[in-house]
């Protein structure tokens, strides 16, 4: 009797642990996803600086120009 509550318990246990497991790799890759749409969101903005960059180049050249 006491070895089928021993067995029982830890039983108990794994699945417990295990549930925890499955848990943080859950949450894992929840936090993978986040961290790629925000990866995707800097490259976005680093996108739109160059973009930028290269637009106020062509101004400055375009200036000096007409100088």
């Amino acid at each position: 009797m006491t070895e089928s509550i021993v067995t029982a318990a830890a039983a108990v246990a794994a699945l417990v642990a295990a549930g925890g497991a499955f848990y943080r790799w859950g949450r894992v890759e929840e936090a993978i996803s986040e961290l790629r749409k925000s990866d995707e969101r800097l490259q976005a903005s680093i996108n739109q600086v160059r973009e930028d960059v290269r637009e106020l180049r062509l101004i400055l050249l375009s200036q000096q120009r007409d100088d």
